[in-house]
C-alpha cells in the first residue's frame, strides 16, 4: 500500500508539479491525513487481536457532532469551551468501544456484526441529534488550531504523529501490547496463559473508540468554520 501511495504521488506530481508537487499542498495532504492515521491507530489495536471495527467512520462523525453540541452549549471561544468538547467527544467515542468491547467480549458476538451495527447505529444518532444538518460551528480559536502550523508542519499532523508514538509504544514495549499480540495470535492460549482476555478485548475497543473520538474532535479543528 505504502508503494501504491508513492506511486499515486509521483504520477499526480508529473501531471501537474505546479498545482500537486508543492509545500502548500503537502501541508494539506498531511492536515487531512493526520486524522486518518489517528483513527487508523484504533483500528490497528483492534487488527492485532484478529478482530475488526467498522464503526469508526461513524463513531468518528457522532463524536464530532457532541463535541460540537457541547462547545455551541457552553458557548464563547475560551479554552474551556475547546476542552468541554474534546472530553464531550473522546466520552461519545470511548462509549461506543465500550460497548463493542463488552458485546464482543462478553456475550461473544462476533466483531463484524457488532461492529457492522454501531456503525448504522452512530450515524443514525449523528443525524437524529443534528436533524440532518451539518454542525461545524466551533470556536475559532479551534478552527486556527486545526489550520495552524509549528516550524511550518501542520499541528494536526504533529497530534497524529505523537499519537501514534504512544500507541506504537503500548503495542511493542508494554504488557498491555504483548497481551494484546497473544490474543491475536491464539485466544485460547491466551487465556490458559493467564491473560484476561475479555477485559483485554473491551479495552482494546475502547480506546479504538476513543481514538475515533479524538479523530472527530480532529476534523471540528481541520473543517469547521
Amino acid at each position: 500500500m505504502l508503494l501504491v501511495l508513492v506511486g499515486i504521488v509521483l504520477v499526480f506530481s508529473a501531471l501537474s508539479p505546479s498545482a500537486f508537487a508543492t509545500v502548500d499542498n503537502a501541508r494539506n495532504l498531511a492536515a487531512d491525513a493526520a486524522i486518518l492515521l489517528v483513527l487508523a491507530v484504533g483500528a490497528t489495536l483492534v487488527i492485532v487481536t484478529a478482530g475488526i471495527d467498522l464503526s469508526v467512520g461513524s463513531v468518528l462523525v457522532f463524536s464530532a457532532v457532541v463535541g460540537a453540541k457541547a462547545m455551541e452549549r457552553v458557548g464563547g471561544e475560551s479554552v474551556g469551551t475547546i476542552l468541554v468538547g474534546l472530553l464531550a467527544a473522546l466520552a461519545g467515542g470511548a462509549a461506543w468501544g465500550l460497548l463493542n468491547g463488552t458485546l464482543v467480549a462478553k456475550l461473544k458476538v462476533p466483531p463484524f456484526v457488532v461492529t457492522l451495527g454501531s456503525f448504522g447505529a452512530a450515524y443514525g444518532l449523528a443525524l437524529i441529534l443534528t436533524n440532518g444538518v451539518d454542525v461545524r460551528s466551533v470556536p475559532f480559536r479551534l478552527v486556527d488550531f486545526g489550520n495552524g502550523r509549528i516550524f511550518g508542519v501542520p499541528e494536526l499532523a504533529l497530534v497524529a504523529l505523537i499519537v501514534t508514538i504512544v500507541f506504537g509504544v503500548l503495542l511493542a514495549k508494554t504488557r498491555f501490547g504483548r497481551h494484546t499480540y497473544a490474543m491475536g495470535s491464539n485466544v485460547e492460549s491466551a487465556r490458559r496463559a493467564g491473560i484476561n482476555v475479555d477485559r483485554q478485548l473491551i479495552w482494546v475497543y475502547t480506546l479504538a473508540g476513543l481514538l475515533a473520538g479524538l479523530g472527530g474532535f480532529l476534523s471540528l479543528a481541520r473543517f469547521g468554520t
